[in-house]
């Protein structure tokens, strides 16, 4: 059964800094991760990650090493920082005192090509449901959850497409799947005949929330980014926009979010809230300032 967003626990960032000593008792502490400052992985991060541990008894079974994986999916807006947050948390899980052999995986990876999308005319719904080959992310799920290697495509934000490229997916003891679709329901033009979910396959699911205007400022600038390195490489499907101003790029950027992105947000990932079993509030400058989850989760 779905969960209620209304029905979850919500408690300050400064609530949770207060009970972290009890969440995280042996103090542990880390440096930057990732261009994520230290003290945002030592009140957030590392607490998360007990908490999570804890919760699902993985603590007490270090020595069980492909006896599962436990999989994580991170999910939220475009731009809200999936990427990083699940590469940091694989830092965190795949280094002492933890080592658990760990990996991330991006449905990107299961977007259907350029090609292909351009043959359906849907190439302007690219990121929407219809555009992930979810057969294939259900498939690579129920190959890792046997803890046998899998081979994925790989999809380069660069190229803004599927590369030619494959990626080996060893047997790992904890599995990180980010992207915004993990929450959501299969496509229409699935559904029926796709009994399985991909939610169905998490054992822990996390949601990264932030105001929408927020997010549209960083994928803008996102944008930009890209924009800028794209004048040193002509392989960048964003090399097409180097003759355009700041000004112009900006604009465009602005229109991109409006037409394409903001329709996703509202009618897709936004509403998979629902599904998550813990949800991270942040601000503009990414820290996390609140967290929801059952009341449970909070109670030590």
């Amino acid at each position: 059964m779905p969960k209620n967003y209304e029905m979850l626990s919500k408690i300050t960032r400064e609530d949770w800094v207060n009970i972290s000593p009890k969440i995280n008792p042996t103090s542990l502490e880390s440096k930057d991760i990732l261009g994520v400052p230290a003290f945002e992985i030592n009140e957030i991060f590392i607490p998360v990650c007990e908490r999570v541990l804890s919760g699902a008894g993985l603590k007490d079974n270090l020595e069980n090493k492909y006896k599962y994986p436990y999989i994580i999916g991170v999910t939220g807006s475009v731009a809200v920082g999936k990427t990083t947050f699940a590469k940091v948390l694989k830092v965190i899980l795949g280094n002492p005192p933890y080592s658990f052999a760990t990996e991330v995986v991006s449905t990107d990876n299961f977007l259907f090509s350029n090609e292909t999308l351009n043959k359906t005319e849907s190439l302007h719904r690219k990121g929407f449901p219809e555009s992930f080959n979810y057969p294939e992310i259900i498939n690579f799920l129920q190959i890792a959850k046997n803890c046998a290697s899998v081979e994925i495509p790989v999809y380069s934000h660069q190229t803004y497409d599927i590369t030619n490229q494959t990626q080996t997916i060893p047997p790992t003891q904890i599995l990180i799947i980010e992207g915004i679709n993990i929450l959501q329901n299969p496509p229409r033009i699935v559904s029926d005949s796709q009994r399985e979910i991909i939610r169905d396959y998490l054992d822990f699911s996390i949601y990264l929330n932030a105001e929408e205007e927020t997010i549209k400022q960083w994928y803008t600038s996102r944008f930009l980014k890209y924009c800028e390195k794209a004048s040193s490489n002509d392989e960048s499907f964003f090399a097409q926009f180097e003759n355009l101003t700041e000004t112009q790029a900006t604009e465009l950027a602005e229109s991109i979010w409006e037409t394409i992105n903001s329709p996703n947000l509202h009618n897709h990932i936004g509403p998979s809230i629902e599904f998550a079993d813990l949800i991270l509030s942040k601000e503009r400058d990414h820290g996390i300032t609140y967290l929801h989850a059952s009341p449970e989760w909070f109670s030590l």
